[in-house]
């Protein structure tokens, strides 16, 4: 297996980022819960009211939950307003199609007519001409 050589410049610029833009963050984050937990657990055991506390941080718990409600709620408003759209638009260019295939139809019918024209004409002369003798030899 080869071994990957690394620039040990651009190594050490990673490591300084990674600390600034992952670490640090992370501590300061874990830090401040910890003082707002060791904050409640005080402020519990005082006897102090809670529920003013407790109200903004279930609204700070529910704001990202809502944020990510508001997309499907655009969308469908989205899906709502273009489907009125589409009946609206629909109707008259539905009304054109219908027209079309009526006519279609009507033209294919008389064509079909107009094909079927000679055929029905030689049966009717053969039927007419078979009753004709038909009746010819039911005299004799």
């Amino acid at each position: 297996m080869k071994k990957m050589l690394h620039n040990p410049l651009t190594r050490k610029a990673h490591r300084r980022e990674s600390w600034w833009q992952i670490y640090l963050p992370l501590i300061l984050s874990a830090l401040a819960i910890l003082a707002l937990a060791s904050w409640v657990v005080v402020a519990g055991a005082q006897g102090s009211d809670l529920a003013p506390a407790a109200d903004t941080a279930l609204i700070f718990l529910l704001t990202p939950m809502l944020l990510f409600l508001l997309i499907p709620l655009i969308l469908l408003g989205a899906g709502i307003y273009l489907t009125i759209r589409l009946f609206n638009l629909l109707p008259p260019q539905m009304l054109r199609l219908q027209r079309f295939f009526t006519r279609l139809q009507i033209n294919t019918q008389r064509a079909a007519d107009r094909l079927a024209e000679p055929a029905l004409r030689l049966a009717g002369v053969q039927a007419a001409w078979r009753a004709i003798w038909q009746s010819l030899r039911s005299r004799r």
